[in-house]
């Protein structure tokens, strides 16, 4: 067919990529090659589904996989969307009245909008924090029964602080250089293709093990921060059933990650998960009373498949018996936190990153980890990471650090609170839910595959809200928007939106 694309490539048809001779369309060697961009990230994402970039290179304790592959990565994205940015006016670009869908998210002076760069730069600021720390404070562990002194090179502190950076840029680059019109086939093709990458990281992680694993966890994450993968590819789904783009696959796609979900055996998972269910009901109950009335009419072999895997998924894993063992993070917390009891300076700046749980030491192979996965320092006797976001940013960046944070997460909330179209509050409860999951395990500083996914969207939820908010300021249709009537395209597999 004339049009037919790829599922790797899905774009608008000819007809809604038009525009009039004073609003010339965006070459399309660079909307093309955006395109191929996203399909990068997808093909990244799948490889860390099965190879461990998170682990050191082999001759080096000092670096990982991930510090080697994203420059070029990044790379690649900045020049692109300087690129897409050359030229371009102030706002978004309106093609017969409405926003453009070949458009990116624009705000004025040719910028991201003012959500996105606020989550950017407080983003940065709270990293740049992080790293000026390490100047300041000596980094040391204490090694066997005589508790021998040794101290850590700085590069082993400082190589996850540029990691993370590198994730969230990453999450931002990706929205950043997608069109309007890419934006929900590429994140659809993100949740569709976990699926198997899920099946086949757990398969790959059994093989090497040589024995079956009982916790479902690939390469890209460890049963206990898996959950988080799943449960956003889960709300991607059920946003694009919502939307009614591939509703059928996007249900069976939902279902697939709920189960996934309670194969982790993951207690932080079912927190998180209830609490998405909670926002979701809060948010949709009051303002959105039509996506009730959708899901009331979901196909009865969705429901019932789904209950029968969530049930056998449940039988099937250690989940039940595990909800009341003892994980050690209490006893880490309580000493981080009798460690900032001192003066003034401690509390409000902080021990320094890296100073009571210099992880990175333990997981490069630099020292060896006990069995127990609990250490020695100068701090007492704690895990050697603090499995929690807001413990370390507290303990280790202090007060400071901590409304760095606040800061940095402030534009997700509020945009829960401000609501938006159906689509929007599923993703951004979806976000917002997994922040209660940074309280069980280490994120945005540790875990920076699973980090790299919800930056990515966090951004693209913003970006999405950020267009709507603009769409019903100026009284603009959006040839993208949840209200569009849904037609066939012509691409293979592929359904878009477009005002008609």
């Amino acid at each position: 067919m004339k049009h037919t694309r790829t599922l790797l490539t899905g774009r608008m048809p000819r007809l809604a990529r038009m525009a009039p001779p004073d609003h010339p369309v965006e070459p399309g060697v660079l909307h093309r090659a955006a395109g191929w961009y996203g399909t990068a990230f997808l093909v990244l994402v799948c490889l860390m589904s099965v190879v461990n970039l998170e682990g050191p290179l082999p001759g080096t304790a000092y670096a990982q996989g991930f510090t080697a592959v994203m420059p070029f990565f990044l790379l690649t994205g900045v020049v692109l969307l300087v690129l897409r940015l050359r030229g371009r006016g102030s706002g978004p670009r309106i093609t017969h009245g409405a926003l453009d869908p070949e458009d990116i998210s624009l705000g004025p002076l040719g910028l991201p909008p003012l959500v996105v760069r606020w989550f950017l730069l407080f983003g940065l600021a709270l990293f740049g924090w992080a790293i000026t720390t390490t100047f300041f404070h000596r980094h040391e562990i204490w090694v066997g029964p005589q508790r021998v002194v040794r101290e850590v090179p700085e590069w082993l502190v400082r190589v996850p602080l540029l990691n993370g950076v590198m994730a969230m840029l990453a999450g931002f680059l990706v929205m950043a250089v997608t069109s309007r019109s890419q934006r929900t086939p590429l994140l659809w093709r993100l949740s569709a293709l976990m699926v198997p990458m899920t099946i086949i990281g757990w398969a790959r992680v059994s093989i090497t093990q040589g024995r079956p694993v009982i916790r479902l966890w690939t390469q890209l994450g460890n049963a206990a921060v898996y959950p988080i993968v799943v449960l956003l590819c889960m709300t991607i789904a059920m946003a694009c059933a919502v939307r009614r783009y591939r509703t059928r696959m996007s249900q069976w796609i939902a279902v697939f990650h709920l189960i996934f979900l309670f194969l982790t055996a993951s207690r932080g998972g079912l927190v998180v998960l209830a609490v998405l269910v909670l926002l979701l009901v809060v948010r949709l109950a009051r303002r959105h009373t039509g996506a009730g009335e959708r899901l009331r009419r979901l196909p009865p072999s969705v429901l019932v498949v789904g209950f029968l895997g969530v049930l056998a998924a449940t039988a099937v894993s250690p989940i039940l018996g595990r909800l009341d063992q003892k994980s050690g993070r209490l006893m880490s917390w309580r000493a981080g936190i009798a460690a900032l009891e001192g003066d003034w300076a401690t509390t409000l700046f902080g021990l320094g990153s890296g100073t009571i749980w210099p992880w990175f030491a333990y997981e490069s192979g630099w020292q060896g980890l006990p069995g127990s996965r609990r250490v020695w320092g100068p701090f007492g006797y704690v895990l050697y990471h603090a499995h929690s976001l807001y413990v370390t940013v507290l303990v280790e960046l202090g007060i400071l650090g901590t409304l760095l944070l606040v800061a940095m997460l402030w534009p997700l909330v509020a945009q829960w609170f401000r609501g938006g179209s159906t689509p929007l509050v599923v993703l951004v409860s979806g976000v917002c839910a997994c922040l209660v999951g940074f309280t069980f395990d280490l994120y945005l500083f540790k875990n920076f595959g699973v980090s790299m996914l919800w930056w990515t969207l966090a951004f693209g939820a913003l970006m999405i809200g950020s267009d709507e908010s603009w769409a019903r300021r100026h009284a603009v249709p959006d040839m993208l928007g949840p209200d569009a009537p849904v037609r066939e395209t012509g691409f293979r597999g592929s359904e878009e939106r477009q005002r008609t």
